[in-house]
């Protein structure tokens, strides 16, 4: 359209808004393409930027948008590729206001739109929130459309040709459309043309396949029915549908609707025909007879024909036999089944990426995998679905075999933010996690799949690489992980129960009762006869010897005994040996150390300790505990002999100002994180009022306990599984306590705890706290498990 005919377009073709006079707008021409899809080309000239949404009115519903104009996007209900482009129109600019070159020109538009659902009016949205629509009367003659696409070309082409590609995959059928009719495949002729029989298999002679495409929604299918020589079946209810893309050039309205493939099997046929005949009958009254071939396959060709065709067809042709084979009770076919199905993973799986990009209905990405052996695989990675969502999502092993995953939701911002332009509703909790069940070690093959029904199943790749770290440190990556895991506090018991809780545990493992080798240096010479055995653990940070030992040289009852400093950190070997070697003779309290070449955490560290202690009697000692005065093992070693019952005894424990730090725990559950049952330090930061008089407590802490070496044994000692240094106490104790023995504070023995300073805080604090939760989460394991008493049904004397 030239400037000279828009001047002189009449008046009523020209839609003015009626509350904004000056704004203007046309429509050259609207076409139906496909079934509903629908081009629209036309001009809108709004000057002061009035218009704030475009869209169509489906149905009686105003379906519009609220995407500025200008910003060249359109974002429909339901139809996320919906294809909108503003062009320059010099020739609308200059003819109704006489500035064809300034900035605002473009007045054109080319909207492209796969599924219409009804829409006829095309709808403009102002500033004030007013609708005014433009009848769209789209052309659906063929003749008519040709011509009217030959005329948008010049000002229009670039901009159909993108759209086309955009909304319907690329634009070979816009030009197509425009060839003359002489030598040309005629549209229409095609689309009557609605359905195609493109296998019909004998396969062992048994089961008849019969696989092609009917080009009409599922639910407009009335009937399917099969003759060979005199016999006839009616095989409607053993169609399946799934998806064609190879057919969305051609029937571009079914791109994100109707599967259109089908496939269907016949069991116990036993024919000697050379033909089958297969009608296919629509509920419009259209029929159509397919005479086709009968193709014998043994097992080894029907594989490498399933495997050569895309993976709709290969999934129903093995979910068929499936359902046979669960109607014949297994048998023969499950061990044909089981060869199959890893024939086809491995020739997928050699194509299948870690990323998908499909526009139409998903975006999705696994960023890591995580092989566990035979506890499995665990997923990490992020999804946004367009419109429908996956009936479920499965994990396939090597042999093909699939199992159901549960997603956890996760925090992913960095995700909506790069899709927010695409994705304007995207939710931020498109992160997650999941589980598999299938054991998994490095290298082996794995596929996450998103089952949409009948519109396929849409395959990624899981890395399963070694990890760069085992054991803890492991277990360290996988929570690190989890972002922002706070934020999630309301269902992080879940994702612990579901998930990362298992996940670590089969990591982390029970270790071995003892490690390869131990080595031992023994500074001073050591008492003959030792009462007691104090097992100092190591970690970190070992400076605070110093401290501890010139308290013990002035406490006599050291002098008999058995004193175990542990390292648990490979690395402070040499730093630990030196301070032995300098500090030993300064206070002349001997002393054995411990090392091995590895780190088993806090409950391994007091484990083989105690393995390696040569009294009875132990205690359990943090390295930041110090004495408040001498004496403090006896009064101790007397509480543990005398009192009723007692399975272990612990002391009052302060801050450096005389505030408690420890006189007891109990079980408490916080409202903020639901499911975990944790501890509270009984009186923590008041003022001890108790005096000296020992009480009983549901249970003690480990960072000074005194106990029988038989108990401690007897009682599994401290719960390696646990990470870190926290609940291990908690478990010993309700374990001595399932074995009826009772818990006593003995505030008579006084000791500082500088709480911690043991153990170098510069990880991440949310970190920390959810290593904290997953000894929690595994704690309260115990419990529901029966393996531990619950600290809830123990009442002591308040």
């Amino acid at each position: 359209m030239t400037m000279e005919q828009v001047k002189t377009l009449p008046a009523s073709k020209i839609q003015k808004l009626s509350h904004r006079p000056e704004i203007k707008a046309y429509i050259d021409y609207a076409l139906s393409y496909g079934r509903d899809g629908l081009i629209v080309v036309g001009w809108l000239y709004d000057p002061d930027s009035i218009v704030t949404g475009i869209g169509l009115l489906v149905e009686g519903r105003r379906n519009h948008f609220s995407k500025k104009f200008c910003e060249l996007r359109l974002l429909a209900h339901g139809m996320n590729n919906v294809f909108l482009e503003r062009i320059h129109r010099h020739d609308v600019g200059e003819a109704l206001q006489g500035n064809a070159g300034d900035k605002g020109d473009k007045h054109g538009f080319v909207l492209v739109v796969p599924c219409t659902n009804g829409g006829k009016s095309l709808a403009f949205e102002t500033v004030d929130g007013r609708v005014v629509t433009l009848p769209l009367n789209p052309l659906t003659d063929e003749a008519d459309i040709v011509r009217a696409l030959d005329a948008c070309r010049p000002q229009y082409g670039e901009a159909l040709s993108a759209g086309m590609k955009a909304v319907f995959g690329n634009d070979d059928l816009l030009w197509d459309m425009q060839k003359s009719a002489a030598g040309a495949v005629g549209w229409k002729t095609q689309m009557k043309k609605f359905s195609t029989v493109d296998h019909v298999i004998l396969l062992e002679s048994r089961y008849l396949i019969i696989s092609g495409w009917i080009a009409r929604a599922g639910d407009t299918l009335d009937s399917v029915t099969l003759a060979m020589g005199k016999r006839r079946i009616d095989i409607t209810q053993r169609i399946r549908r799934y998806m064609r893309k190879d057919l969305f050039l051609h029937y571009p309205w079914s791109v994100v609707s109707e599967a259109l493939g089908f496939m269907g099997m016949v069991d116990e046929l036993n024919s000697a025909a050379a033909k089958a005949l297969i009608t296919i009958n629509m509920s419009s009254g259209d029929a159509q007879t397919h005479e086709c071939p009968i193709t014998r396959m043994d097992w080894n060709s029907f594989s490498g024909l399933v495997c050569k065709q895309d993976n709709d067809f290969s999934l129903t042709a093995i979910r068929l036999l499936d359902e046979l084979q669960a109607g014949m009770g297994g048998g023969e076919l499950r061990e044909k089944l089981l060869s199959l199905r890893s024939d086809n993973l491995h020739a997928r799986y050699v194509g299948a990426d870690t990323f998908i990009d499909k526009s139409d209905y998903i975006f999705a990405s696994v960023d890591r995998g995580i092989p566990l052996g035979t506890g499995g695989l665990l997923v990490f990675g992020w999804y946004l679905v367009v419109g429908c969502r996956p009936g479920s999502i499965k994990v396939y092993d090597e042999k093909g075999r699939a199992s159901k995953v549960e997603m956890i939701s996760l925090l992913r911002r960095d995700v909506v933010d790069a899709y927010r332009e695409r994705l304007p509703g995207a939710t931020a909790m498109c992160g997650f996690v999941c589980l598999a069940p299938q054991p998994t070690y490095a290298g082996d093959a794995r596929i996450l799949a998103f089952d949409f029904g009948n519109l396929g199943e849409t395959w990624m790749k899981i890395p399963t690489g070694r990890p760069a770290h085992t054991g803890i440190d492991l277990a360290r990556d996988m929570i690190g992980m989890i972002p922002e895991p706070m934020s999630l506090s309301h269902a992080l018991y879940d994702l612990f129960d579901r998930a990362l809780g298992p996940a670590i545990k089969a990591v982390t493992g029970d270790k071995d009762a003892d490690v390869a080798e131990v080595m031992t240096r023994q500074f001073g010479a050591p008492p003959e006869t030792a009462e007691c055995s104090v097992i100092v653990p190591l970690y970190g940070r070992c400076d605070f010897m110093r401290f501890q030992l010139s308290q013990f040289a002035d406490d006599p009852e050291f002098a008999r005994c058995d004193l175990i400093y542990v390292i648990d950190e490979p690395r402070l070997v040499h730093e630990v040996l030196a301070l032995a070697s300098r500090f030993q003779p300064l206070f002349g309290v001997p002393f054995r150390v411990l090392w091995y070449d590895e780190n088993r955490g806090f409950a391994g560290a007091n484990n083989i300790g105690v393995r390696h202690a040569r009294t009875d009697r132990v205690v359990l000692m943090n390295s930041d505990v110090l004495p408040q005065q001498p004496g403090w093992l006896g009064t101790l070693g007397q509480a543990l002999d005398t009192l009723d019952g007692a399975g272990a005894v612990g002391p009052l424990l302060q801050f450096a100002d005389g505030s408690i730090q420890h006189a007891g725990m109990r079980p408490y559950r916080d409202a903020a994180l639901p499911g975990f049952l944790l501890n509270t330090h009984v009186q923590m930061g008041t003022e001890w009022e108790g005096g000296d008089r020992p009480a009983e407590q549901v249970m003690l802490t480990a960072a000074c306990l005194m106990l029988s070496r038989e108990n401690y044994l007897s009682a599994g000692g401290l719960d390696e599984g646990y990470l870190v240094g926290d609940f291990e106490d908690s478990d010993l104790c309700l374990s001595l306590r399932k074995r009826g023995y009772r818990l006593w504070l003995v505030p008579a023995a006084r000791l500082w705890h500088l709480e911690r300073q043991s153990v170098n805080l510069q990880r991440a604090a949310a970190s920390r706290q959810l290593i904290t939760l997953y000894n929690g989460w595994r704690y309260r394991q115990k419990i529901l498990q029966g393996e531990l008493i619950d600290p809830c049904d123990v009442e002591v004397a308040q």
